[in-house]
Order: C-alpha cells, then sequence, then structure tokens
C-alpha cells in the first residue's frame, strides 16, 4: 500500500468534490477504483485521514448503533480549506436530524414497553433532546 499515492488521490478528490463533506467510503472507492490492489480498507483509511494536517475527519456514532439508518452513516472528510457552503452545512445537519428520528421511531415501540423507569426516562430525554436540536436546525433555515 502506498500511501503517498492515496494521499493525492485522497486530496484531489476532496478539492474537487462538489460537496466538501465526503464520505470516507466514497473517497476509499475512488482509490480502489484507480488502484484496485492496494489493499487499503476503510479502517486504514479513516485512521490516516483523522491524522492527516489537512483533513478533518467528521465522525458520528458507530455504524452498529445506527440500526440500519439510511443517510448519514460513516464518517465524513472534509479539507480545512474549503469553507463549506453554509447551505451544505444545513443539510448535512437536516440529515443527520432525520438519522436520529429515524432510530428513535424505531426504538419508539420498545421504549413504550419499557417497565423500568430509568430506562424509560432516558428514552424520554433523548426523544425530547432531539426536538430541541431539530428547532434549533430549524431556526437556521
Amino acid at each position: 500500500m502506498n500511501l503517498e499515492n492515496i494521499e493525492t488521490r485522497c486530496l484531489n478528490y476532496l478539492r474537487q468534490a462538489a460537496n466538501p463533506f465526503v464520505p470516507v467510503r466514497t473517497l476509499l472507492a475512488h482509490c480502489l477504483r484507480e488502484e484496485p490492489d492496494s489493499g487499503i480498507t476503510e479502517e486504514t483509511l479513516v485512521d490516516f485521514l483523522r491524522a492527516h494536517g489537512e483533513v478533518i475527519l467528521l465522525e458520528g456514532p458507530p455504524e452498529a448503533e445506527l440500526d440500519g439508518a439510511v443517510g448519514v452513516s460513516g464518517p465524513r472528510a472534509l479539507l480545512k480549506t474549503r469553507r463549506p457552503d453554509p447551505s451544505a452545512v444545513l443539510s448535512l445537519l437536516r440529515e443527520q436530524m432525520d438519522m436520529v428520528r429515524g432510530v428513535l421511531e424505531r426504538m419508539a415501540p420498545e421504549a413504550e414497553q419499557e417497565t423500568d423507569p430509568a430506562r424509560r426516562a432516558a428514552f424520554d430525554a433523548l426523544r425530547e433532546r432531539a426536538k430541541e436540536l431539530a428547532d434549533k436546525i430549524a431556526l437556521l433555515e
């Protein structure tokens, strides 16, 4: 695996992408398309990008916690030199909020059957916090 080639490919892709928030899976696919025998894995690429001085890595919850959520799963990379358009940031926030709502909706039937008051209160607090965040995001529009 030649990290210099992978670095060049990733940085070029990040410079040219229409949306400055690029899913790491997209970068990985790009690298593997160019050099299929590189042996790079998503985990290796995430570690490399996390330590790279020109890249910001935006990481969400582990995919296992998303319970099949569609949309914003997995980390995204952003070049430090690219100032994202406010509409792109808002779009990303909306996507993430939709993912959170989806997970909470899927958890709701089980939470409503919960007999442990502490666990039920914790779920209700999560739901309330999600509503507060959604309201704050709506104010940005």
